[in-house]
């Protein structure tokens, strides 16, 4: 890392603040008969910049702030002449940088839609659900829609509470979580929303990666028989039955 103080730095030759020697960007579209599919990348290299918040001669706060590489995909379907849908999907490899020194660019945003099958009553819980995650500051950022997203909440049947799995090879979310609404029941009140939007956090918690801390045996924290979660037959799969969610 370079630093150098404010009047070395406003000096002819010196390199300008925030204009990185080198950038581009390169962006490719493939046509279909309804549909575009396109994706772009965006790279900037090292370029210097301050943070300004200390003043001259007590501090030298002119540093180096380092490049980054990041891509976007994107899909247009034409529905009919006077309607067309597009789903935008940016910084899909999750890259962290500073646009701006001290300014960190935005996340990879999770896209998350809950069925209509489901109790409309479920959807405040949902929006709880994201806001705890959000709050917590992390790399990544949670958004509701009512469109094309990343995690789906369906309607489940079964003998389980809710049930998700965990990310691919590709590092993308699981995208499904399923709810039995038929063991989880409705009601509006406070309590049962702050429950629902528990077991989606649960849930969310999957898709993106997070095992039960019980994970050499499941059935602590999900009920059911005892099971390694590791297992390679539970790679993709985390299970909550009534039982364990009402202890």
């Amino acid at each position: 890392m370079t630093t150098l103080s404010t009047s070395q730095q406003f000096q002819p030759g010196q390199p300008l603040l925030r204009r990185p020697k080198h950038s581009g960007n390169v962006r490719a579209a493939y046509a279909l008969q309804r549909a575009t599919v396109y994706g772009g990348v965006r790279i900037v290299g090292d370029r210097h910049d301050s943070s300004f918040l200390f003043f001259e001669p007590l501090f030298t706060d002119i540093t180096v702030n380092p490049g980054y590489t990041i891509a976007d995909l994107g899909v247009d379907v034409r529905v009919d002449r006077a309607l067309t849908v597009f789903v935008r999907a940016n910084n899909i490899t999750d890259t962290t940088y500073d646009a701006v020194l001290g300014y960190p660019g935005l996340p990879r945003t999770i896209k998350i839609n809950l069925s209509s099958q489901l109790p409309s009553s479920y959807s405040i819980a949902v929006n709880e659900a994201i806001s705890r995650y959000n709050n917590e500051h992390l790399s990544l950022h949670f958004e509701r829609t009512t469109g094309n997203a990343d995690i789906k909440i369906e309607k489940g049947v079964g003998t389980y509470l809710a049930i998700s799995g965990f990310p691919g090879d590709d590092g993308n979310p699981f995208n499904t979580i399923k709810l039995n609404s038929m063991f989880i029941g409705n009601s509006n009140n406070n309590g049962f929303t702050n429950y629902v939007a528990t077991i989606i956090s649960h849930e969310i918690g999957h898709c993106i990666g997070f095992r039960h801390t019980d994970y050499v045996d499941r059935s602590f924290s999900c009920g059911g028989q005892s099971m390694k979660e590791s297992a390679a037959d539970y790679q993709a799969q985390s299970a909550a039955s009534p039982a364990a969610a009402r202890r």
